[in-house]
């Protein structure tokens, strides 16, 4: 999708001068190579903009200039029409005004929902650290909009057009941008004039829109903040929890927490992980099935969680696999009504497609897991997690940055086993050893022996071999005895992106894709095991002695349910 949209060349609102009543700025220099000088995008006090696309408030004059006059692979020549655009920031916002003049006639198609059959300017901004990972703005003269990793409703825009140019104003949330430790930014500016099928860029292009190496240096400070993102929970039991956050400069930073109700805060010191700008501790002594509130210095909202409870009891858990970095399906999930009333809610691996930076963790979806849900929620490590720069990124987020991504807790009668899965490449046998002390030891406990239900959780599906995955997993489980293994109720997993079904002692997969229905499963459990296709929504529900799951796909049709009664 995103190659796609690159090689239109959508395009965003750039700014023109073309009326004089418009407001006047200081004009980089046409002179200088905007890729090799920094641009300072000013920060005012509070601007309150209310955009009208008119780009006439007076703050305009004071805000940075950017005139983009090139034609895209035209061997240096300009375009006639000039485009002037406008930036500046506030504690909250990036404020871009575009002025496009047109000498020859604007084209405005008012039927096209996108877009792209109008004239419109394109706008990249990406960080200066990892610039793979950008925003992509798109506004036309039509007032239809479009954007990539930043939802069409999170900024506001407006346009207004005349004979002769058409104007635009838009205000874009800086949180919504992923803040940059240092400030700096790298942006292009794209204009496409449809009547004479011409594309002006602000940096010079050879090939493509996203030659990032290309785009200009811009220095934005409004966004420079000490708490970059979070704080976020991680590992929540009954009676302990973590919190994590990453600053911009490394700093020996305090989270603050108190149980829902009280007025004293309890203050403790983060410790440092292996990330100098990541900082993390972990709540001990707290109360069973109690809400807490916790924030660190810079955070906008006081945030909570609830600890898990260690009575039996209903409840419901949801669960996702396969997400990959679909953060508006994930928010739009997390709104729904019955999704809220679930008590757990689960990442089933392969929340991204690549690792290759911590962004990619906090933008795919745990901003909006810290935006949309407020209880316990786990992430499973996945074979994508595992892949790129930032491989080793997960346990700095989720375990404090121990080498260690399984888990195990119970909640209301259930106790769950999270493993670490089946990676690209072979899992060290120190690891694999670790894991299987690990799962020796908690099979052990009084806790999961009188748990009502067991259920484990894991990204790669035990029940059959699936390419070349699915043999490290089970060889973690199957070094349990076979007694331990056959107190377990339940397995649930993703990975293959298809819906698979094996029963106890199923000896063939049951599946929709008829490449898998009546393959061989090689391990025959002594439990089901359900495996949900990508973007699924796993609901499971424990009332009374039963355990039910459901599963729906991701246009919200029920392909699975099943009820699981206890072995004993």
């Amino acid at each position: 999708m995103l190659a796609r949209i690159a090689c239109m060349f959508l395009t965003v609102g750039v700014m023109f001068s073309a009326n004089s009543n418009h407001i006047q700025g200081e004009i980089m220099s046409k002179k200088n190579n905007p890729a090799a000088d920094m641009l300072t995008i000013p920060a005012l006090p509070e601007v309150l903009l209310t955009p009208d696309g008119e780009v006439k408030e007076d703050f305009w004059s004071k805000a940075a200039v950017i005139e983009p006059q090139l034609l895209y692979r035209q061997n240096g020549l300009t375009s006639k029409a000039k485009t002037v655009v406008r930036l500046c920031s506030d504690p909250n916002n990036l404020y871009i005004g575009i002025v496009c003049e047109e000498p020859d006639a604007v084209v405005v198609d008012e039927n096209d929902p996108m877009p792209w059959k109008s004239d419109s300017v394109e706008i990249f901004i990406a960080g200066n650290r990892h610039p793979a990972w950008y925003r992509q703005i798109v506004v036309g003269a039509s007032g239809k909009k479009f954007s990539q990793m930043i939802h069409e409703s999170q900024w506001q825009s407006k346009t207004c057009r005349s004979k002769n140019f058409w104007s635009a104003e838009l205000v874009i949330p800086l949180d919504k941008l992923g803040k940059i430790a240092s400030g700096d930014l790298r942006m292009n500016i794209l204009r496409t004039r449809r009547c004479v099928k011409e594309i002006i860029t602000w940096q010079p292009l050879k090939a493509r829109a996203l030659e990032v190496e290309t785009f200009g240096k811009v220095a934005l400070p409004g966004a420079i903040d000490v708490l970059r993102y979070g704080a976020w929970t991680f590992q929540i039991k009954s009676r302990s929890a973590g919190l994590a956050y990453e600053s911009s400069v490394p700093v020996d930073g305090c989270f603050y927490y108190r149980k829902q109700g009280s007025k004293k805060w309890l203050q403790t010191a983060g410790n440092a992980s292996t990330e100098p700008l990541l900082r993390s501790c972990y709540l001990t002594q707290l109360e069973p099935d109690t809400i807490y509130e916790y924030y660190v210095p810079g955070m906008k909202k006081i945030a909570g969680f609830r600890t898990l409870s260690e009575q039996n009891g209903d409840f419901s858990a949801v669960l996702i696999p396969d997400l990959h970095c679909r953060a508006l399906y994930l928010e739009n999930l997390l709104k729904r009504a019955d999704v809220q009333k679930s008590d757990l809610l689960f990442l089933l691996g392969d929340q991204l497609a690549a690792s290759l930076a911590r962004e990619y963790h906090y933008d795919g979806y745990l901003k909006t897991i810290f935006e949309y849900w407020n209880k316990p929620f786990y992430a499973v490590f996945g074979n994508h997690e595992g892949r790129g720069e930032a491989a080793d990124s997960f346990y700095d987020i989720f375990a404090g940055g121990k080498k260690a991504a399984f888990d195990a807790f119970s909640h209301k009668g259930v106790f769950f086993v999270i493993l670490d899965t089946d990676r690209d490449f072979d899992m060290s046998e120190e690891y694999k050893k670790l894991q299987i002390g690990f799962l020796k030891k908690v099979t052990a406990t009084d806790e999961f022996k009188r748990a009502e239900f067991r259920v484990l959780l894991l990204h790669v599906p035990i029940s059959f071999f699936w390419r070349r995955w699915g043999n490290e997993n089970y060889a973690i489980f199957s070094a349990l005895p076979p007694e331990t293994r056959q107190m377990f109720d339940l397995a649930l997993s993703g990975h293959i992106h298809q819906y698979t079904r094996c029963l106890a002692g199923d000896k063939t997969i049951t599946s929709e894709e008829p490449t898998i229905h009546g393959m061989k499963a090689e391990r025959q459990l002594p439990f089901p095991e359900f495996t949900a296709p990508e973007l699924a929504l796993i609901q499971l529900k424990k009332f009374g002695k039963t355990l039910q799951v459901n599963i729906f796909d991701q246009h919200g049709k029920l392909i699975e349910d099943y009820i699981v009664k206890p072995k004993r």
